[in-house]
């Protein structure tokens, strides 16, 4: 597959992991003793950030992308099986693995497309 296909399936992955967090941190979340607008920013800050260079394309965004989302892959495993909310943690780990898979795919046919 080519890396136009790679690159889409980054940003949607990028994208619902996103969507995830922000809604579980924002709205879905016990309440707490935090405000919600830090657990936003601890949340999904990290993920609005480096969007943009994802979305230009740059390639070290792809990589820094890919390292980021591991840890919401991790946090997204605990979650699934041992947090009280099992269907966001499942909803987190499947965003973030397609995201992980979508940028490594895509930074491998990046570097092969450059190579040729």
């Amino acid at each position: 597959m080519n890396a136009g296909v790679w690159r889409a399936l980054a940003l949607g992955g990028h994208l619902a992991l996103l969507a995830v967090v922000a809604a579980w941190a924002g709205w879905l979340a016990e309440p707490g003793q935090s405000p919600r607008a830090l657990r936003l920013l601890v949340g999904a800050g990290p993920l609005l950030l480096i969007l943009p260079g994802l979305a230009r394309g740059r390639p070290r965004a792809r990589v820094i992308a890919s390292l980021l989302v591991l840890a919401y892959f991790t946090h997204g495993v605990v979650e699934a099986w041992a947090g009280p909310r099992h269907l966001l943690g499942w909803l987190e780990l499947a965003a973030a693995s397609v995201a992980f898979a979508g940028c490594a795919l895509w930074q491998r046919a990046a570097a092969s497309a450059a190579r040729a």
